[in-house]
């Protein structure tokens, strides 16, 4: 085996652990901690916060849409 196989070799092996390590150092390093606190968190406390997301947006689009009925309005009206 050559030093030049043997030193693909190496670098192959190093390769592949670093993908494999990549989610790791992601997760550890690079998530915010209130995404982890989320992530972390039980069946229902998942369900409760996408559930008040879900409110939240729904209340956003609503407001627009009424908004946006009334502004219809008053420019149809004149």
């Amino acid at each position: 085996m050559s030093k030049r196989y043997r030193f693909i070799i190496i670098l192959l092996t190093i390769a592949v652990c670093a993908i494999f390590l990549a989610p790791t150092v992601r997760w550890y390093f690079l998530v915010p901690a209130q995404d982890k606190v989320i992530a972390l968190g039980s069946r229902e406390q998942i369900k409760n916060y996408a559930s008040r997301r879900a409110e939240s947006d729904i209340d956003k689009i609503m407001e627009a849409a009424r908004a946006g009925s009334a502004c219809r309005r008053a420019w149809t009206s004149s």
